[in-house]
């Protein structure tokens, strides 16, 4: 269930998402409304070969994401208009949404996700505190002190449905 790639288009998750999902992970870049005079919203860089390669809040809203959590591992999230993509999911199913503040670093990023579902999987933490020590393991990487900077380990947000 993992598209990636070419795979990764609009048709191919309109197909995945009729199917229940407890995660899904976008790992792509955002793009702002007015983008290139290509979309009039904010959208999420997919593949597609027609050139209907964006997906934007409306199109979210009208799918039925039904997943625990959304994570939207992207780039350029700091644009205008980005709340409105992570509050689609919530108004299309989803139970929570990680989201992304600014331009990611790609490594720590990837760290952050991987230690965020391992400490909900494997430690059986809650989402933020999965979260939390996620960005303490991360800022404490003494191996790589550039991460010990914020912008390498407070970049990301959690949105709920309901509380």
């Amino acid at each position: 269930n993992i598209l990636i790639n070419s795979y990764a288009s609009k048709d191919n998750l309109y197909e995945k998402v009729t199917n229940t999902f407890e995660r899904i992970v976008f790992a792509t870049h955002t793009v702002p409304s007015g983008w290139m005079g290509l979309t009039n919203e904010t959208g999420i860089v997919l593949a597609d070969s027609d050139g209907d390669f964006l997906l934007t809040p409306t199109e979210i809203i009208n799918l039925n994401f039904n997943s625990d959590i959304v994570l939207l591992s992207s780039c350029n999230s700091e644009n205008d208009g980005i709340g409105e993509l992570y509050k689609s999911f919530l108004v299309a199913g989803a139970n929570s949404v990680i989201y992304s503040n600014w331009t990611l670093e790609t490594v720590s990023a990837e760290n952050f996700t991987k230690s965020t579902f391992k400490n909900m999987l494997f430690e059986s933490l809650s989402k933020h505190e999965a979260m939390r020590q996620a960005s303490l393991e991360i800022m404490n990487d003494y191996s790589k002190r550039i991460y010990a900077h914020p912008a390498f380990w407070g970049n990301f947000s959690i949105a709920y449905r309901s509380l």
